[in-house]
C-alpha cells in the first residue's frame, strides 16, 4: 500500500521502512550481549533508542524505538538492517549524509539523523570501538 505521492514526501524505500518497520522494538531474550544507546529526549521532537545484539564479533540483531518524524523512523529501519550481521570493529555502515541520500531525507532533518548517528556512537564506545565513520 502506498500513499499518493502528494500524501507523503518520502520516497518509496524510505515509506517501505517507515510502513512495515520489522526492525521497530525491542530486543527478545536471546543469545549474545545486547547494547543499548539513545540520543534526543522523548519530550523534544526526536528521541532514538538503538539496541544491537552481538556475538563472536558481528551483530547477531538490532532494533530500534523512536519519537520521530517519518524520514527518522525510517532511517533507523533501515539503520537496523544494514548492522545486522556487520563486523562490530566496524559498526557504523556508512554516514548521516549518505543515509539521507538513500532515503531523501531533507536536508532541514539531517540533524535528526545525527541523533541517530549518536545513538549509534554510544554503543560504538560501549563496544570499545573508536572507529566509526
Amino acid at each position: 500500500m502506498r500513499p499518493p505521492q502528494a500524501a507523503s514526501p518520502l520516497c518509496a524505500l524510505a515509506w517501505d521502512h517507515f510502513i512495515h518497520s520489522p526492525h521497530a522494538g525491542d530486543l527478545p531474550p536471546g543469545e549474545g550481549a545486547v547494547v543499548t544507546g539513545e540520543a534526543g529526549r522523548i519530550t523534544g521532537e526526536c528521541w532514538v533508542r538503538l539496541q544491537v545484539r552481538h556475538d563472536a564479533g558481528h551483530v547477531t540483531a538490532a532494533r530500534f524505538r523512536s519519537f520521530a518524524c517519518p524520514h527518522t523512523v525510517a532511517t533507523c529501519d533501515w539503520l537496523c538492517a544494514q548492522l545486522d550481521g556487520r563486523p562490530i570493529a566496524d559498526l557504523q555502515p556508512s554516514a548521516p549524509a549518505e543515509w539521507a541520500a538513500a532515503l531523501c531525507v531533507p536536508r532541514e532533518k539531517l540533524g535528526e539523523l545525527l541523533l541517530v548517528e549518536d545513538a549509534l556512537r554510544s554503543i560504538a564506545a560501549q563496544l570499545g570501538v573508536h572507529r566509526v565513520k
